[in-house]
């Protein structure tokens, strides 16, 4: 994993030095996390290839109904997962009050027997 955020730093850091990008990778990880007019420039002057990357992306921005769309259908994804986790903490839960209830049956079940003893020495 690479942090883009770092890695964001040190490229500005080393623009100071008027370095262009040196790897595809670095390229891709421009692509993905930066949208500043002069990194998209430099990602298309080094890596010619990205062109149509960036004019599909930005093409995507004016079909708002499929953004919308996609939209919905993350949130949907979204929301099944949090349903699921939530399911499971719930199960997770209830297997830890039943474990202490039943610890706690065997107490009071302990106690019962105990008093009993006590009742019948009497």
């Amino acid at each position: 994993m690479i942090p883009l955020d770092i890695f964001q730093e040190s490229l500005k850091n080393r623009r100071k030095g008027r370095k262009k990008l040196k790897t595809k990778l670095e390229a891709w990880l421009t692509f993905i996390g930066s949208d500043r007019p002069d990194d998209i420039l430099e990602v298309v002057r080094c890596y010619p290839e990205f062109r149509e990357l960036y004019q599909e992306v930005f093409e995507f921005r004016y079909q708002k109904r499929e953004l919308i769309e996609m939209y919905s259908k993350a949130l949907s994804i979204l929301d099944a997962n949090t349903v699921e986790y939530m399911v499971e903490q719930q199960k997770k839960e209830i297997r830890k009050l039943t474990k202490a209830l039943e610890e706690e049956r065997r107490e009071v079940e302990r106690l019962h027997a105990l008093l009993e003893a006590m009742e019948t020495k009497k």
